[in-house]
């Protein structure tokens, strides 16, 4: 039966109607399941100073995890607030007692040479605080843009922690798009074949279609 004697019929076109909405269900469908895929969330560690780390697994020990984690995000403060001698430093002071902690970490200088280096340095170039005012932990928190309630122990100190855990898309927005066309494609080619073996089957056309002018 030709494509023109087809149409004339009542009961093609309502297989063309029903064959429209079915293609458009399918396609939200699919859409549906790329958005499952692409929506997952993974974990990660965000640093206050906007470094990133790799996901990981909380241990027996969360304050030895939470330590190493400190020091991951900023190797500079962690020899810092290890240190036993109080005092301040000014930013000039800071920035180079930073440069050789950098310089002997990048060295492999053992974690206690570089305790000991700092310990010297604020020794001998450290101010006393003479700040005595004592701050709330929300005025801590909206001064410094972190929760100075999240602290862990470190034998008898507190430590404040530098950073949070959090969770972030999985795949970029390139990546989902990519999902995305592919869903759109896979779809179509499916109802495209449809179509072709029902016109084949039923209209007696070849199954691939070639207009040779």
């Amino acid at each position: 039966m030709e494509q023109t004697n087809l149409n004339q019929k009542s009961w093609y076109r309502g297989l063309k109607l029903f064959f429209v909405l079915a293609f458009l269900l399918a396609q939200g469908f699919g859409f549906l399941i790329t958005y499952s895929i692409t929506s997952e969330k993974v974990s990660f560690v965000k640093c206050d100073n906007g470094k990133e780390l790799e996901p990981t697994t909380l241990s027996f020990d969360q304050d030895k995890m939470k330590l190493d984690l400190f020091k991951q995000c900023d190797i500079v403060a962690y020899f810092l607030a290890k240190t036993e001698i109080k005092g301040v430093l000014t930013d000039d002071q800071h920035k180079q007692i930073a440069t050789t902690i950098l310089q002997m970490e990048s060295q492999g200088a053992l974690e206690s040479e570089i305790q000991q280096t700092v310990d010297n340095f604020k020794l001998q170039y450290a101010v006393p605080n003479t700040d005595h005012k004592g701050y709330t932990i929300e005025e801590l928190s909206k001064q410094f843009g972190h929760d100075f309630s999240d602290t862990f122990k470190v034998k008898d100190s507190n430590w404040v922690a530098n950073f949070t855990f959090d969770y972030k898309d999985k795949y970029s927005l390139a990546t989902k798009s990519i999902y995305y066309i592919l869903s759109f494609f896979i779809v179509s080619a499916i109802f495209w074949l449809i179509s072709r073996t029902f016109f084949y089957v039923f209209a007696k056309e070849k199954f691939l279609k070639f207009s040779v002018k």
